[in-house]
């Protein structure tokens, strides 16, 4: 549930900054997964693959829409997006994270993302 994350993570960075730089200086962000039995919307992205074609290791979304994208580039693209120093001029620091499969996800992303040229920096699993 991306809501329930989104939520846990702002309370973390909250908890850990303050309450002022968690709201004024902080972009908190949980994709949230659709499955078909989610009913996603007309045009939303969802995944009905499992096993190592599943979103969890980067697969692409169902092939019943009109276009279909893999996962970890939804991730490239919503980083490349924070990168826009027009939109977010002062942003000095992007931290990936993610719980439990979300954390798996995040470690295979960070080895197989495209973006690490394109952001300056490395996207790099970690154990803290």
């Amino acid at each position: 549930n991306g809501n329930d994350y989104l939520c846990s993570m702002f309370n973390s960075v909250k908890k850990q900054f303050g309450a002022s730089y968690a709201a004024e200086r902080a972009v908190v962000f949980a994709p949230q997964v659709f499955f078909p039995e989610d009913n996603p919307g007309e045009g939303e992205l969802y995944w009905d693959d499992e096993g190592s074609h599943s979103w969890a290791w980067g697969g692409n979304s169902t092939k019943e829409l009109a276009a279909s994208i893999a996962s970890f580039e939804v991730y490239d693209e919503m980083l490349l997006a924070l990168t826009n120093r027009t939109r977010f001029p002062n942003l000095k620091h992007l931290i990936v994270a993610g719980h439990s499969a979300g954390g798996q996800v995040m470690q295979r992303y960070a080895l197989a993302n495209r973006v690490d040229e394109e952001l300056g920096a490395a996207v790099r699993p970690s154990q803290q």
